[in-house]
Parts: C-alpha cells; sequence; structure tokens
C-alpha cells in the first residue's frame, strides 16, 4: 500500500546521494513545468520532493529538466548508464532543450524579447550538430522522459544519467528513479493510468497540416508518406493527441476507399500502437472525414458549399442525397475496418456558426451523421447560448460535442444591476455544459491566444507551467477534451502564402488587429506559439537529415501531455473519492472563479498564482496518486 507519508520517502533517498558531477561542470533538475535559461534557474529544493525522483502510474510518461553548466564551453551528450534498471534503459528518452529566438513578444505574457527554450530534438551523436552545445558559464539542458509500460510491477526504478563531452570524456552523472504506483479503483481493483481506448479518457485533437508539414520536410514518394504518417501519428498519439486528418486519408468522391493510397493511409492509421500497451489503432480521437479528394476519377465532394467568400458564415450544406450517401458510404468502410467505437467523431464542418446556421445547416449535419452513421458524435465548435437552443433539445438533430473557446469555457462577470436582481452568470456556459453531459452529450473547449496573462497560455513566452495548468481547471469541472485549430501552424501569420520554418521564426499568430499590442481581443493578440506546438524532425543545423523521422516535440507539449495525464488522473481520483473531495484537493492551486479584466466579454476564469506552482502540482499530482494507491 502506498501512503501519503510514502510521497516524502520517494525521494528522501536522494538527498543522501549527492552528485558526482565533475567539478567541470555543475547539474540543476528542474520540473518539466519549470525554465531554464542561461542566465539563472531555480535554487535547488530543500525538501523531499525532488523532479527527479518521478512518481508515475503504469501507463504513464513522465519527466523533468536536467540543467547542466560547464565551465568551458562543450558539446555534450547525455545517456542512460549501462548499471541503469532495466526499465530505465528500455524505456527513457534524452532530449536536448534547444532554445529559439523571440524577436516580437507575445501580448502581455511575453515578457522581451530574447532566446527561449522550447524545441527537444532528439540526440544524433555523430552526427554534426548532433550534441547539446553548451556554453561556459551558462545553463543548458537535456529532457529525460520515463515511459511505464501498462504492465510494469509497482517499485522504485533506479537510473543514472552520464553526460559526456564530444571526446566521451564524464563529465557530470546525474541519479534518477522512478517510483511506479499501482492505482485502484473504488472496488479494490487495479485501475492503471487511463489509457485511450477507454471511453473516460480526456481527449485531444490537433488540426494537423501535412501540406504545411511537408513543405519543410518534404516525403515525395507514396511510401515515404506512409512512413512520414506513422511517424507522425506516432508522436502525436504519444502526447495523446490525435490528428484531425492526415495526407490522403480520405475517400473518393462518391464517398468509398477505392485507391490504394486511402488504402494504405487507412492500414497506417489502423496499425497505429498505444505505447504503453501495444495494442493497435489506439490514437485518442479517430475522427471521420467530412470531406473527399478528387482521386480514381471521381470529383472531390465537401458537405460544406460555399456559397460566397466574403464569410464562413455563407457556408451551407449542398446536395443533400449526395452528402447522405458520402457519410453512409465512409460509416460503412469505417466499421467494416474496425475503425469506429466510441472514440469515433465527426467534426462539425461549420466553424464557429451563426445564429442562422445553428438553425439550419448544424443540425442538418448532425441529422445526416445520426441518420448515416449511427453511433458517431458529433463535435461542434460553438458553446451553448439563447440562439442555439435546438441544438440541445434532446431531438436527433443535437450537437454530441460542444467545442467552447477555452477563454469562455465557464462564465461571465455579474455587473451590480445584475447582482441586485439574483442574477449570476458566473458558472453560466460551464452549467449548460454539464447539462449537455448529464443528458450523454460532451463538453470540449478549443484554444485561442487572449491577450492576457491571468488565463493559461500556449506561447512560448508565457510561463512555463501554462501549458499543464490549462487542463487542471478542464479536469476539475469534468470536460471531455481539448481541440486546437492548427497545430503546425508553419506559414508566415502575415502572409499565409510564404512558408515560415518554426526553428527559425516562432510567430504563429498575428490577430487582424494586432497592430495595437494592447487590444485584449482573441483576434487582437500576437503569439509565439499558439497553432506551432512541435517542430519538423528535418533540421541538417541540428544533425537531423531525416525528413521522414518524427517530428520534434517541445517543452510545451511535453507539459501538455503531463496535463492530460493529469486530467485522467483527476478522473480516476473523482470515480473513487467523490466531485467534493476533488474540489477540497485542489483548493491549493485553483481559486475561486472571477472575472477577468481585458477579456473580450468579461469572461470568468479561476484564480491561480504561477509562483511555486509546478511544485505545488507536482505535490497535489502525488497526494492523489498516493491516495489511489491504497
Amino acid at each position: 500500500m502506498l501512503t501519503l507519508a510514502c510521497v516524502c520517502a520517494w525521494a528522501a533517498t536522494v538527498l543522501a546521494v549527492p552528485s558526482t558531477a565533475a567539478a567541470a561542470a555543475e547539474l540543476r533538475t528542474l520540473f518539466l513545468t519549470e525554465t531554464i535559461r542561461p542566465g539563472a534557474v531555480r535554487a535547488p529544493i530543500r525538501g523531499p520532493i525532488q523532479p527527479h525522483e518521478l512518481v508515475a502510474q503504469p501507463g504513464e510518461e513522465e519527466g523533468f529538466i536536467l540543467a547542466v553548466r560547464p565551465s568551458a564551453a562543450s558539446q555534450l551528450s547525455a545517456v542512460v548508464s549501462s548499471d541503469s534498471s532495466a526499465l530505465m534503459r528500455q524505456w527513457s528518452q534524452v532530449l536536448r532543450v534547444q532554445n529559439v529566438q523571440i524577436r516580437r513578444p507575445s501580448t502581455k505574457t511575453g515578457a522581451a524579447p530574447g532566446a527561449y527554450p522550447d524545441p527537444l530534438p532528439p540526440q544524433a551523436p555523430g552526427v554534426a550538430g548532433g550534441l547539446l552545445n553548451a556554453p561556459a558559464g551558462s545553463w543548458s539542458g537535456f529532457v529525460v522522459v520515463v515511459s511505464v509500460p501498462a504492465a510494469q510491477p509497482a517499485g522504485r526504478y533506479p537510473g543514472t544519467i552520464v553526460v559526456q563531452d564530444a571526446r566521451g570524456t564524464v563529465v557530470a552523472r546525474q541519479p534518477f528513479a522512478v517510483t511506479v504506483a499501482t492505482t485502484r479503483s473504488r472496488t479494490g481493483a487495479v485501475d492503471p493510468a487511463i489509457a485511450p481506448h477507454d471511453a473516460r479518457n480526456f481527449k485531444v485533437l490537433f488540426n494537423f497540416n501535412p501540406a504545411w508539414y511537408r513543405t519543410l520536410a518534404p516525403a515525395k514518394t507514396l511510401q515515404d508518406q506512409y512512413e512520414q504518417t506513422y511517424r507522425t501519428l506516432w508522436m502525436l498519439a504519444r502526447h495523446r493527441a490525435a490528428p484531425t486528418h492526415w495526407q490522403r486519408a480520405y475517400p473518393a468522391g462518391d464517398g468509398t476507399y477505392s485507391c490504394t493510397a486511402a488504402d494504405g493511409f487507412l492500414k497506417v492509421f489502423d496499425d497505429m500502437p498505444w505505447w504503453a500497451d501495444g495494442r493497435p489503432g489506439a490514437v485518442p480521437v479517430a475522427l471521420m472525414p467530412n470531406h473527399a479528394i478528387e482521386r480514381c476519377n471521381q470529383a472531390a465532394f465537401t458537405i460544406r458549399d460555399d456559397r460566397g467568400k466574403a464569410s464562413k458564415f455563407d457556408d451551407t450544406v449542398g446536395d443533400p442525397t449526395k452528402s447522405a450517401w458520402f457519410i453512409y458510404r465512409v460509416a460503412e468502410q469505417w466499421r467494416r475496418s474496425g475503425l469506429q467505437d466510441h472514440r469515433t467523431y465527426f467534426l462539425n464542418p461549420f466553424d464557429e456558426p451563426s445564429a442562422a446556421q445553428s438553425r439550419t445547416s448544424v443540425p442538418q449535419v448532425n441529422s445526416l451523421v445520426h441518420d448515416y452513421a449511427p453511433g458517431v458524435k458529433v463535435l461542434g465548435t460553438t458553446w451553448p447560448k439563447a440562439d442555439n437552443v435546438q441544438l440541445r433539445d434532446g431531438g436527433s438533430n443535437d450537437l454530441d460535442g460542444w467545442v467552447a473557446p477555452y477563454f469562455r469555457a465557464w462564465g461571465f462577470g455579474v455587473s451590480a444591476a445584475q447582482a441586485k436582481r439574483g442574477i449570476n452568470r458566473s458558472r453560466e456556459v460551464q452549467q449548460r455544459l454539464a447539462k449537455i453531459q448529464q443528458a450523454g452529450g460532451e463538453a470540449w473547449t478549443y484554444d485561442l491566444p487572449v491577450g492576457t496573462n491571468k488565463v493559461p497560455q500556449i506561447s512560448i513566452d508565457s510561463p512555463a507551467s501554462d501549458a499543464r495548468f490549462m487542463f487542471w481547471p478542464l479536469a476539475r469541472d469534468g470536460y471531455n477534451g481539448w481541440f486546437i485549430a492548427v497545430s503546425n501552424r508553419w506559414v508566415n501569420p502575415a502572409n499565409y502564402a510564404q512558408a515560415r520554418n518554426p526553428w527559425d521564426d516562432p510567430l504563429s499568430w498575428i490577430g487582424s488587429k494586432s497592430a495595437d499590442l494592447n487590444n485584449a481581443g482573441p483576434h487582437g493578440v500576437i503569439s509565439n506559439g499558439w497553432g506551432s506546438l512541435f517542430y519538423p524532425g528535418y533540421r541538417p543545423a541540428l544533425g537531423l537529415t531525416d525528413p521522414l523521422a518524427q517530428p520534434v516535440s517541445s517543452l510545451r507539449l511535453e507539459r501538455m501531455r503531463d496535463g492530460v495525464e493529469d486530467a485522467n488522473l483527476m478522473r480516476q481520483y473523482r470515480d473513487r473519492f467523490g466531485q467534493a473531495a476533488l474540489n477540497r484537493k485542489l483548493t491549493t492551486v485553483i481559486g475561486p472563479l472571477r472575472a477577468v479584466a481585458g477579456m473580450p466579454s468579461n469572461e470568468t476564469f479561476y484564480g491561480y498564482r504561477n509562483a511555486g506552482l509546478p511544485l505545488r502540482m507536482e505535490l497535489l499530482r502525488r497526494q492523489m496518486l498516493a491516495e489511489l494507491s491504497r
């Protein structure tokens, strides 16, 4: 049994084992949610909770930052020593922390221009540029990630990271360990970390653009595209995310998958394993295509009929008979291939629909999907308002999943006049979403950059804890998923016709009114990294010479993966101990709802403090694990 007292004991042994780092290099370990900057890193923690003493459920990934400051300029590599436990040798990754240069800080979150850590390229020993360039007297770093298999027995598994220079001389050693905690359900049954196969899984959906990716990492032949697609899906699945689409994985114009190319890409999707247990098809969301491409001598077809170019609100459904056949044939193939299950969704093609579309086109598509693809859930990027009641009144034309803006997922500030009349809108959106969930629907959010530091952002220069903490309020209130409109926005934000390599320029979003940096509306801000959550796997200057390699992860993506695992842990905790117990547990991290100054419509969000947040989050997480393992 794992008790609360064990939370301290997990890390206590490291205090008695001083680092054996050579004098030529100083080491420091940090949580993934902490900042590593050349001039300074956080002082050592004087307490039992240490970043390099990891705690994980079977089926989770956990990691830490290993910061290194050499006395002389060095090219460094870091490996897991041969005398480490088998778990550490087989299931650890050691990645380099690379900086990108921010020239124009993100609105109200970025402090100043300069170098910011984000990309995490793999090491490439023996290849020019393949090691960590560590300047003398400055902090550089590695990220160590341990993937714990779903069947790993409980226990403590030690290891050592050995840091070497380009000649192979050992300059530092860092002990680390992972304690595997077996968690249990209310009945006492073993309940490992929630995996994508589990209907309880918190789902993450990325709008991924293969064309933008292949502009920077070419894959010309069909076989190359298969390999690149497989590796991209694998990388995203390991970070608990799924793409909205992938190259050519669409039916022909009549809704059938009659081309070899389509069959090949569907096979890539179907064969994708979940790393922790090896089961195939384990992407978190299986999104059924909502349009076709031209192939097999058949015209392309989309459900959305672009009647006008002036506004997306001009879009309507085209030929309803053709639409019905399209959905039916796609669903038939997916059922036959075993691709359709509780993770299967259809993304309604009307983005942020108008009131008129919510009365016409949106319910029309919902009905088509429910009639001709039974069991598939329809997601729509909108939130429950007074003018879309017909989409949540219990009919067959209802939306199944509501994807509300993250900054508008709770409610609105209450004016003095409303308070006098007893009106409280602080949880208006969340309460409506809760009613939808009680009726069998789902509550999701989608992310947009907003010009405030009072709501977590996913920009590179926002607080390091944001990308993980953003999932905690969602988890507390039982949301089902999170969606981002673009995950690889690798175009010039001021000119979409021009490619932008995020390695060279991290500025990924310029809102339509962002000439005024004080504009706080969602479209009046700029962001370094919103819509650009990872990097091309092709970067010869860093020794990455294979354009078919996996996309390169980022510190933000690792933090987000931790946040999704936290959301699943909170689901386990709620299932066993109840919502009230979860609310009480989180009070040291999540404060009361309050209206946020500078938000577009006086929206509410929970109060929180970034100071000390990484340690407080980790302490709460370990307490929940300890209670669940009793």
